[in-house]
């Protein structure tokens, strides 16, 4: 307030920000937006572009967490043009990773790569160690949709490698979380399951909500695969909790089929199509990707459920 009395609309713009960022942290994603709104409102009035950029890229963020990716790529763009301007190396790379991480959340893999390869030739070229790390995770993600594997792992150690010698935490989750897909595809649900409990350790460390219910998201496909329906069901709640207050519709949409899929197996074919419903009601708010292959699921269970 004082800052604004006195016309400091730069710290104003940067406080803002800050605050923002808190409450993304919290996964408070509509009232992070005002506050980040807030900081590019007064980055414009300080004529401070540098602010205005990380502005929009923590608008972007925020924006990609609800599943608004058309706003998302919108912000990060605003924000890869401002880097470029200014010859920020370590923004630009954060801009091009960030444009590849929403395209490949909405499965268009070869824009996705796309923005990965030139991310990480960024970092590497500037020396950005952790900022190629995070490059390369996103390269193996797109190794792993295309059934990659073993490549996708040898990406991912070199990656961590990488790190030994920084403290980016939110990095170091993103590779444990890819180590953890890729051994849990190739059904190494053990070596899986050890990468994702690590990463939820990380996780708990940072205090961060959204890497939490992540963390505990990833364990729930593990263990039921290895038949661990109790130790899958607590995670699941646990998860769902947290989804839930964080509004993370495509996290509890995931979470309640997983727990269908459970159900089913047990043979409580009631309560899967209860859990399997709440997915497709969900995964219809956010216009999911999965949301054809889970209601042709849905379909056959509810055969299932006619012919008994």
């Amino acid at each position: 307030e004082i800052a604004e009395k006195i016309g400091d609309f730069r710290h104003v713009g940067i406080w803002a920000g800050n605050l923002g960022n808190a409450y993304a942290a919290l996964g408070e994603h509509r009232k992070a937006i005002e506050y980040h709104q807030k900081h590019l409102e007064s980055a414009r009035q300080a004529v401070d572009l540098r602010g205005q950029g990380h502005a929009y890229a923590n608008l972007g963020v925020s924006h990609a967490e609800l599943s608004e990716y058309g706003a998302a790529k919108d912000f990060y763009q605003k924000h890869l043009g401002i880097a470029c301007q200014l010859g920020d190396k370590r923004d630009e790379c954060h801009a091009r990773f960030s444009m590849g991480l929403t395209f490949f959340q909405e499965n268009d893999l070869d824009e996705s790569e796309k923005c990965f390869s030139q991310a990480m030739k960024i970092a590497q070229d500037a020396n950005i160690k952790e900022l190629a790390a995070l490059a390369m995770s996103g390269r193996a993600d797109i190794l792993l949709e295309r059934q990659q594997y073993h490549t996708a792992i040898e990406l991912l150690e070199d990656a961590l490698n990488l790190l030994d010698s920084f403290n980016d935490i939110a990095v170091e989750m993103r590779l444990l979380e890819s180590l953890g897909n890729a051994h849990s595809l190739l059904e190494d649900y053990p070596k899986a399951l050890a990468f994702y409990q690590r990463k939820l350790q990380k996780a708990r460390q940072s205090g961060q909500k959204v890497a939490i219910c992540n963390a505990l998201t990833n364990q729930i496909g593990v263990y039921r695969a290895l038949g661990e329906f109790d130790l899958a069901f607590i995670h699941a709640q646990t998860a769902l909790k947290l989804a839930d207050e964080l509004e993370q519709k495509s996290s509890t949409a995931f979470i309640y089929w997983q727990l269908g899929l459970i159900e089913e197996l047990q043979g409580n074919y009631q309560l899967a199509k209860r859990y399997m419903q709440e997915t497709l009601d969900y995964e219809k708010q956010v216009n999911h990707l999965d949301l054809g292959s889970h209601q042709i699921r849905f379909n056959l269970l509810l055969e299932k459920i006619e012919d008994l």
